[in-house]
């Protein structure tokens, strides 16, 4: 059923995002050859991470309008979020809007891998560190001096970090004060055991979507001359996109993938939409075996969004 309503809405020009839980050939296949037969081969792309030398590379966190967006994304696929206001999943909401701010004041684009790296007490170190020299940069006249002054001959690392937050802490002043760093800050001295327990089921998720098998595929590096993926040109070129996700063998890590993609989507509906830019019909076609809670919260928004969802086997 899902290709026939496929091979209709590809032959209507229409952009088209196929998840297929089982990872059959013959569905992936069959998307190609429809693509092929409309005379546009280039329409199809694919995101495998069991062939990552012929899948796309994207990143499910290209579009959103503030970090707290991002976080609640994230922080919706651990196992605890199912529970409405979960103390755990509440928690990490504010740790992750706390460090994408953070990448955010350093100019950083957030990504999976990026997030997982801050989320341990040497990763939030690092990032508090150029959090605060950029800081410095920013307010402070003659910055190196005056800050080598507390700085000293700390070694590098969190002695320099120690020197560095009292130097912020007793040179700003109110109008110099910047929320994102006092919120990096606050993580950065949490307790790190209470932490580890508190942000343990996010964590989980986090490690299975940036293992070295799917996180160059999500995390894609702008530096390394490959093609990286995007949803707005998949939108603009009526694309046909193919998510294999096998939940069966993996079904925590598909379905995280799989909502990901989704939230993602939405954004970046709703972005064009808020810019007056003309709707573009989009179909998702999910197999209801495939669909858990993480993935149906991202369904309900993306029909909210006015994207036309379908379920079939």
């Amino acid at each position: 059923m899902l290709d026939s309503v496929a091979s209709k809405a590809i032959a209507r020009e229409e952009s088209v995002l196929v998840i297929d839980p089982k990872g059959e050939r013959d569905c992936r296949d069959s998307l190609k050859r429809r693509c092929e037969a409309v005379g546009q081969p280039e329409r199809f792309t694919m995101l495998d991470p069991s062939d990552p030398a012929d899948s796309i590379r994207i990143s499910p966190l290209s579009h959103y309008t503030r970090a707290t967006e991002l976080a609640i994304r994230i922080a919706g696929l651990s196992a605890s979020a199912q529970v409405e206001d979960d103390p755990l999943t509440c928690f990490a909401t504010l740790v992750l809007t706390s460090i994408i701010n953070g990448m955010l004041l350093v100019g950083e684009t957030p990504t999976l891998v990026a997030v997982n790296r801050a989320m341990t007490h040497h990763g939030a170190q690092a990032l508090l560190e150029r959090a605060l020299v950029t800081w410095c940069r920013r307010y402070v006249a003659n910055w190196p001096a005056r800050a080598g002054a507390y700085i000293g001959n700390a070694a590098p690392g969190k002695a320099t970090v120690d020197a560095l937050v009292r130097f912020y802490r007793e040179q700003a002043g109110e109008q110099a004060r910047c929320p994102e760093l006092d919120h990096l800050l606050s993580v950065f001295e949490h307790d790190p055991e209470h932490m580890r327990k508190m942000t343990a089921p996010l964590m989980s998720v986090l490690a299975s979507l940036t293992d070295a098998d799917i996180g160059p595929l999500l995390s894609p590096d702008p530096h390394d001359g490959g093609e990286i993926g995007d949803l707005a040109r998949l939108i603009d070129n009526a694309g046909v996109f193919y998510i294999r996700i096998d939940t069966p063998s993996e079904p925590t890590t598909g379905a995280a993938i799989a909502a990901l993609m989704l939230a993602d989507l939405t954004a970046l509906v709703r972005q064009r939409r808020d810019a007056s830019l003309p709707d573009t019909p989009i179909n998702v076609l999910v197999d209801p075996a495939t669909v858990n809670p993480a993935m149906m919260r991202s369904l309900d928004k993306a029909r909210g969004a006015g994207i036309r969802v379908r379920f079939d086997a």
